[in-house]
């Protein structure tokens, strides 16, 4: 079982760069103008990578079709495993959340509580796929519960402090959907 892991966001710039959310919230790099607006940010092109023992990425994904539906997916694996119900969320059937990129690839959370252990994997999802050498796809890595919850809880801050102090700073960029999704990081934090 793992218990060093890193859950990193990514931004996806309009030219294709990939940039960590972190390097956004310390000033490092910068999204375009238009994506500081509620509109823009919702609308943002992202993904995830996971890190494990420090220095092995066993998951590097662009191909959402918007970072919100990673952040849905890490907000959704906390509010289950801390057994906290939220509307924002469908009900979780078959014990597990997956998250579907826009390749038709996978990515699978599964909780074992006996063990406070979370199972991730990624798969494609066509049976007959064809694997490229650059797919680096796994099966049922073992992580730590806790250790989950700590750094999907730091990835998710990052994103949410670009909502709180970017996006929604000045009180004039309001809207429903952000100060909602707020609301519910707020419910889990």
């Amino acid at each position: 079982m793992y218990t060093e892991i890193k859950v990193l966001l990514l931004y996806l710039t309009q030219e294709g760069r990939v940039v960590y959310l972190d390097k956004l919230v310390n000033k490092f790099d910068a999204m375009a103008s238009e994506e500081y607006f509620s509109n823009g940010f919702l609308n943002i092109y992202g993904g995830i990578e996971i890190v494990i023992d420090d220095c092995c990425v066993i998951l590097h994904v662009t191909d959402f079709s918007y970072l919100i539906k990673v952040t849905d997916f890490l907000l959704n694996s906390l509010y289950w495993l801390k057994e906290k119900d939220c509307d924002w969320f469908n009900p979780i059937e078959s014990e597990q959340i997956v998250l579907k990129t826009i390749g038709g690839h996978n990515i699978k959370f599964q909780k074992k509580m006996a063990k406070k252990e979370v199972i991730l994997s990624f798969y494609p999802n066509d049976l007959n796929y064809v694997k490229k050498r650059s797919d680096k796809f796994f099966e049922n890595i073992s992580i730590d519960q806790q250790h989950w919850i700590s750094a999907v809880e730091i990835a998710l801050r990052e994103y949410f402090f670009m909502i709180e102090n970017e996006i929604l700073k000045d009180g004039t960029n309001t809207d429903k959907i952000l100060a909602r999704y707020m609301n519910v990081w707020n419910g889990i934090k």
